[in-house]
């Protein structure tokens, strides 16, 4: 079996295993004071290339299979991170329902299903739960009131 790794900054590994415990769907495999281990076989990866924005890391992402798993997800993180309401957006030559959260590092995290892929690259904003220069989220602020992904903005 391959996994991808990633290896992520936090400032309170205790405080952060819960958001990545509901990001991810399982419990961590191995947690002590100052690191915790989450071995996933589900989701595969799916990486994304872009010469749109800065180079290096541009956000973090959960794609999954279902609006209802969509949803799951972002009720599952409300608990533990600022969170946008999943909306419809194109972004990233993709039509998608997507939301984002705040990891406890401040790591902006997407979080979507796809329904086509379209020729358009669609609109790049910077979310209020994300880092300077992110791709394809939304402008608005974090909340649970719709505030992202409004649809005609591309976010």
């Amino acid at each position: 079996m391959r996994r991808l790794h990633l290896s992520l900054g936090v400032p309170d590994v205790a405080a952060a295993v819960p958001f990545f415990e509901a990001l991810l769907g399982v419990p961590a495999t191995d947690v002590r004071d100052d690191f915790a281990k989450f071995l996933v076989d589900d989701p595969g990866l799916n990486l994304a290339l872009s010469s749109r924005g800065d180079e290096g890391i541009s956000h973090l992402g959960l794609q999954v299979d279902s609006e209802s798993a969509l949803h799951s997800t972002v009720d599952a993180l409300r608990a533990f991170a600022p969170v946008t309401a999943p909306g419809e957006t194109t972004c990233c030559h993709a039509r998608s329902t997507k939301g984002w959260a705040q990891g406890p590092a401040g790591h902006p995290w997407e979080l979507f299903v796809t329904h086509e892929y379209v020729e358009e690259f669609g609109e790049s904003f910077v979310p209020a739960v994300a880092a300077e220069g992110a791709c394809c989220a939304p402008a608005e602020p974090a909340t649970d009131a719709g505030g992202c992904c409004v649809p005609g903005t591309g976010g």
